[in-house]
Formats: C-alpha cells, sequence, structure tokens
C-alpha cells in the first residue's frame, strides 16, 4: 500500500515526508481494517515532523484523523462489520511513541477508537472531526460547561475551536452555552461568526483580554496560549478548574495558573457528537482538501499556512483482495 512516511526530522515538508510503499497491516484481535478515503491533518503532524514526541518511526504513516470503510474484523472486533463506514483518531497514545498512522491506504485500528459515520456525512468531512471533536468534548466536559453560561473559545479560526464553538451552541447536546466569544484575526471573523459565536473578537486590533470586560465570563477554553491574559475575565479569577488550556505552553505553568488538558482518544466522544451532526448542529470547519499525491502542498498549508479550519487529504484507497 502507498503510505507517507516520515524520514527524518525537520520543519520543510518535502524533506522529511514521502511516500513508500508498505505492508498492508493485518488487523490484530481488538483492530479492524480499514481501507481509507480521507486523513484529516492537525497541528500535532506538525510537532512530530519536527521530532516532538519522538517524531513518526519511518515504517509508520503519519496522521491521526481518519474515515473509510472496514475491509476486515479481528476475532474480538465485534462492534464493526467489513463495509461500516466508519471514523476516527487512529492514535490511542497521542504524544507517546507513533504505532498507527492514518496517511495511508490502509489502517488497522483499535475498534474502540472509531464511530459509525453518520448518515449525509461524506468521508472527507468526517475525516475533518476526530481530534478537533474529541479535543472539544473532553475540553466542554472538564470546564463543567452549563446550558446559558458565557463562555471564552480562543482562537475560533482554528480546527479545535471552530467545532467546540459549534459544540458548545449545539442545542442536541448538554452543554448549550448562552453565549460564546472567541477571537480570529481581522480576515477570518466572519467565518468564525458563521460558526455560532455570539462575538469574535478581531486580535490584530485589541488583544482579547483588554477588548472584554473583567469578571464577566463563567468559563474559559484557552486554544492559542493566552491563558495568563485571560484569567482576569472570568467571574472567579481564582477558580482555576473554570479555565482549561490545551495549549503546550499551559503545561510549563506554575500550579494553580491554568488547568492544562491532554487528549485521549475514544469513539465513544464521536457517537456522543452524533445526534448534533445528523441534526445538521456541527457542520465539518473545512479550510481545503488535497488530493493524496499532493502530500506536501496538503501538510505544508495545514502547518505553515495558517488555514480557516482543517485540512483534508482525500486517499480513496483500492479495494483489497487477498
Amino acid at each position: 500500500m502507498r503510505a507517507v512516511v516520515q524520514k527524518g526530522t525537520g520543519s520543510k515538508t518535502e524533506d522529511v515526508l514521502c511516500i513508500v510503499d508498505l505492508p498492508i497491516p493485518e488487523p490484530r484481535d481488538d483492530e479492524v481494517l480499514i481501507r481509507v478515503c480521507a486523513a484529516g491533518l492537525n497541528a500535532i503532524d506538525g510537532f512530530r515532523m519536527q521530532g516532538v514526541y519522538g517524531g513518526s518511526p519511518e515504517t509508520v504513516p503519519i496522521g491521526y484523523d481518519v474515515s473509510g470503510v472496514v475491509e476486515k474484523c479481528g476475532r474480538h472486533a465485534t462492534r464493526f462489520q467489513p463495509g461500516d463506514r466508519v471514523y476516527g483518531d487512529v492514535v490511542a497514545n497521542s504524544i507517546g511513541p507513533k504505532v498507527a498512522g492514518s496517511l495511508a491506504e490502509y489502517c488497522a485500528v483499535e475498534q474502540r477508537l472509531l464511530a459509525k459515520i453518520p448518515e449525509g456525512l461524506t468521508f472527507v468531512g468526517a475525516a475533518a472531526l476526530p481530534v478537533a471533536v474529541e479535543t472539544s468534548v473532553l475540553a466542554l466536559q472538564a470546564l463543567k460547561i452549563e446550558p446559558g453560561q458565557k463562555i471564552i473559545v480562543t482562537g475560533g479560526a482554528g480546527g479545535v475551536a471552530g467545532h467546540c464553538i459549534q459544540i458548545a451552541k449545539a442545542p442536541s447536546l448538554p452543554f448549550r452555552a448562552g453565549e460564546v466569544v472567541s477571537s480570529a484575526s481581522t480576515s477570518k471573523v466572519q467565518a468564525v461568526m458563521k460558526l455560532g459565536a455570539n462575538r469574535v473578537v478581531d486580535y490584530k486590533s485589541c488583544p482579547l483580554g483588554e477588548a472584554l470586560e473583567p469578571t464577566s465570563f463563567d468559563r474559559i477554553l484557552d486554544t492559542t496560549g493566552e491563558f495568563r491574559s485571560l484569567k482576569p475575565l472570568l467571574k472567579d479569577p481564582d477558580a482555576v478548574d473554570k479555565l482549561v488550556s490545551i495549549h503546550g505552553s499551559a503545561f510549563a505553568a506554575p500550579p494553580g495558573e491554568v488547568s492544562p488538558m491532554s487528549v485521549v482518544p475514544d469513539g465513544a466522544l464521536l457517537d456522543f457528537i452524533r445526534p448534533a451532526l445528523e441534526a445538521g448542529h456541527i457542520i465539518p470547519f473545512i479550510d481545503r482538501f488535497f488530493a493524496f499525491e499532493s502530500f506536501v502542498d496538503a501538510v505544508d498549508y495545514a502547518i505553515h499556512g495558517r488555514p480557516t479550519g482543517k485540512v483534508v487529504v482525500s486517499v480513496e484507497a483500492p479495494v483489497h483482495t487477498e
């Protein structure tokens, strides 16, 4: 099978990534073999390219988000059947040694990491969702969002924040925030407003922490590393559990300053948002998609192009016959 792998470390995609031919993986007892139709790209792919988290072995494809069709099931993988349309984050330990990847024609994945794709959702749309929506749901749960609350989600044009805004406001989910305020650069403000944000601050004109009234928000999700300047915006600025950050810098912050959060992927999180997807309350937030052969351009754009939403690679692998 064709797969995109990492052959070194660095920031130049064409020097680090290449297409190779790998054996089609055999699913273990608790895994299913997926014929990949699309793969989503994330910031963490760029981090691994630069050697963070140990990079990616040359025998393991890059990528986390996948959508495709089940080809074969392991002995104990009973949740799915061949022919099922599925999607998920294929990397069980996001920052640990990489043992699976999505940017390949086939992928063997633990069944617990997957969910069935809702009717009406395309493979490209589905591949944009797993990392972003799983991170969003876990963050909103960690913040204990309650209906009617006033919250901030920074960096609304990003893949996580753009989906989080929709999830926080979705009437078919339990969060149902009363007001969501976000931030974006000048050219992206309107795109974030269309996601359902009640207000979007143009951070090029005024920093978010200065544009909003102090002590006026119930909860804050920081995706951009601004947590120190945002703390005074909380109604209770000393309540560290009401300020969650998924930005890497939060893990180096002194105890009591912010609640850093890492992600543990789980297909159940995708099942959780299924009603909102089926109702049209969540729309995949995609900037653009690329053909498999244009993987260099795709990764370059995802990592360096400051996309508005997610970048997806269409794979469309040939059907495997044993």
